[in-house]
Parts: C-alpha cells; structure tokens; sequence
C-alpha cells in the first residue's frame, strides 16, 4: 500500500511551475518560495483593494443639493 498520491503534484511544486511561467522560466529558489510564503503569512487580508489611483480614476464628487 503506498502512502503516495497519483493525482495532483505538490501545492509546493505547482507554485514554483507558475512563478516560473510568469518569470519567463527562471525557476524560483527554495529561498525565494519560502520569502514568498512568508510575506503571504503575513499580508493582511484584502491589503490590496485600493482600486485605481491617480486622478482620472477618482469618482466626481456629487453635485450639489438644490436651493430651495
């Protein structure tokens, strides 16, 4: 009876195939992985929901109310 798993590869290993695709095909080192994992550990949730910035990207402000 093997303890192995025949069906997707290691979390571990699809992380490195994807960071070595967006790289160009550097493979990132163990050191880099466990950087990357670290600073995942530690980024709050939602840290980067700052939507568009510059000006262009901010909404008008509301126009005024009416004079009575």
């Amino acid at each position: 009876m093997s303890s192995e798993h025949t069906g997707s590869p290691d979390p571990l290993v699809r992380l490195a195939a994807v960071l070595a695709g967006a790289g160009g095909g550097a493979h990132p080192t163990p050191r880099e992985l466990a950087e990357l994992l670290w600073l995942a550990r530690h980024m709050e949730p939602g840290a980067d929901d700052r939507g568009p910035e510059g000006p262009e990207a901010q909404a008008p402000p509301p126009a005024p109310a009416p004079a009575p």
